[in-house]
């Protein structure tokens, strides 16, 4: 089995608990969130339900942390969502103390586990719940990258802030309400924040997550030299708290895919790795795998004995991957970043506490290699309503969906992380968009044909499936061409083949 930690000493699976949990009870909202219950007849991972004040640290623990002591979860990294845990309002959590993190801090760390205090670098959360603007942000709208007038801001923004008035943002133009960086007051607060931080808790690491959302300056008005500052400012303090506590305190980064696209945004790993303020890589938004960067950040990373996270995120992506979420999709996965070189599993929004004994398996490369899967074709998520940020700035966007027209080839490329020899059947599952003149399209792999498919239809799918023992032959470990030869015009929207062992 893969060791419980890094070389450097750093768990080889974290869970990034995302902070909603703890933010929900403490705004007293009219619903908090908790997982589906097993056999609970619903058709939503997630169920809302009236939210009470807390009554003991037992009862937040159950909701979504308390599950991981049991698992190889050695590490949580703890968001701080649009505002600090010692900013939070303490009504409906005052008997978590004045510091609610701190007896969280403490239950998790009794088992010598280790506590990551996460930072979003320019959460956009406050674009849709009044309860994110915090102190700072309140007294700052002129920060923003796209500042605020003061005539808005008193007849727009306050009134909205109030609840007297309709949310004044343009959902495509919330991007531009984060901060901007190119402020001295920007990057002192985060500062003063991670002081702050080191101050009150006791911790193994801090992660700066620059993924949510991976925009802080304006576009074509990147300042890398500016970060190249504030990541050796903030190692110094790092430095210096570590001196207090007797050992190392981590500075991890979640960064985009690619080192491009980090670059892009004003975001020089490569120099703040020189300088030695990068403990880890955490690679990429983690809803895309074969089509991701992360080889990149391996090969970097490694030449300067820094670990690597692979990045999985729970999240429904039914819309495609039909069946995203099951054992065998979360186990494909894990392979395929395995399969690219990472050091160790990072784990993000995994809120369905049944799933938590999966996470041994997911964080074991040797024992997934005899496991069955269910590998997909990444889908481009930028096409997707929840995603705002311009030019890709993520990095590693699939191909899906893959538009063909009428007597039109296209390739598409997908990692299988398993040996042909080790598996006993393969099924290709191929999904169309439906449309009236839809005809069955000529399917390759690795320039062999995908034979026998069945063909269902219903609503607005096609669903074209091949099952067979044969097509193990066809099948190669690392990356497999499929080629699609349309009749007429059509639309690829998702792409699995599961590999069924011996």
């Amino acid at each position: 089995m893969k060791k419980r930690l890094t070389e450097q000493g750093l768990p080889v699976l974290i869970y990034n608990n995302d902070g909603m949990d703890l933010f929900q009870w403490s705004v007293g909202n009219s619903f908090r969130e908790r997982p589906r219950k097993v056999n609970e007849k619903s058709d939503k991972d997630v169920i809302c339900e009236p939210i009470q004040p807390i009554t003991s640290l037992e009862e937040y623990l159950n909701v979504r942390i308390g599950p991981l002591k049991d698992s190889v979860a050695h590490g949580l990294s703890y968001n701080n969502v649009g505002k600090t845990a010692w900013e939070l309002d303490k009504e409906h959590i005052s008997v978590l103390g004045e510091d609610p993190l701190v007896p969280i801090i403490q239950w998790w760390k009794e088992g010598g586990r280790q506590f990551f205090f996460s930072i979003r670098m320019n959460d956009l959360h406050h674009g849709w719940m009044q309860h994110f603007w915090n102190d700072f942000r309140l007294k700052n709208p002129h920060l923003l990258l796209r500042p605020i007038s003061e005539k808005d801001w008193q007849a727009k923004y306050l009134p909205w802030l109030n609840g007297d008035a309709p949310n004044p943002m343009i959902r495509e133009e919330i991007c531009n309400h984060a901060f901007d960086y190119s402020h001295k007051e920007v990057r002192e607060h985060y500062l003063d924040i991670l002081s702050e931080a080191c101050r009150r808790y006791e911790l193994d690491g801090v992660e700066f997550d620059w993924i949510r959302a991976n925009r802080f300056f304006l576009e074509g008005q990147e300042k890398p030299e500016l970060m190249i500052e504030f990541v050796k400012n903030a190692r110094e303090i790092l430095d210096e708290a570590s001196k207090r506590v007797g050992h190392t305190i981590k500075l991890i980064h979640r960064v985009p895919d690619s080192i491009e696209k980090a670059l892009e945004t004003g975001l020089d790993v490569k120099k703040w790795i020189e300088l030695g303020c990068v403990d880890a890589i955490i690679s990429g938004i983690g809803e895309v795998f074969t089509a991701n960067k992360t080889e990149q950040w391996v090969e970097l990373c490694h030449r300067h004995k820094i670990p690597v996270y692979g990045v999985i995120e729970r999240f429904d992506w039914g819309h495609s991957r039909p069946n995203w979420g099951t054992c065998e999709t979360l186990r494909a996965a894990a392979a395929t970043l395995w399969y690219k070189g990472v050091d160790g599993i990072y784990l993000f929004n995994h809120y369905i506490t049944e799933e938590y004994p999966q996470f041994e398996e997911l964080c074991d490369a040797d024992k997934l290699t005899k496991l069955s899967k269910e590998y997909f074709l990444d889908w481009d998520y930028h096409n997707d309503k929840w995603v705002m940020l311009p030019n890709n700035q993520y990095g590693g966007v699939g191909p899906l969906p893959i538009e063909l027209a009428a007597s039109e080839s296209k390739n598409a490329n997908l990692i299988i992380a398993d040996q042909p020899e080790d598996i006993k059947e393969v099924v290709f599952e191929f999904v169309w968009q439906k449309n009236s003149d839809f005809s069955t399209p000529y399917i390759t792999v690795n320039g062999n044909a995908i034979e026998n498919l069945t063909i269902e239809s219903e609503d607005n799918r096609v669903t074209m499936r091949s099952t067979s023992v044969e097509a193990t032959k066809l099948l190669r470990y690392g990356e497999n061409e499929f080629k699609f030869n349309a009749i007429s015009e059509m639309s690829l929207i998702a792409l699995s083949v599961r590999v069924v062992h011996k």
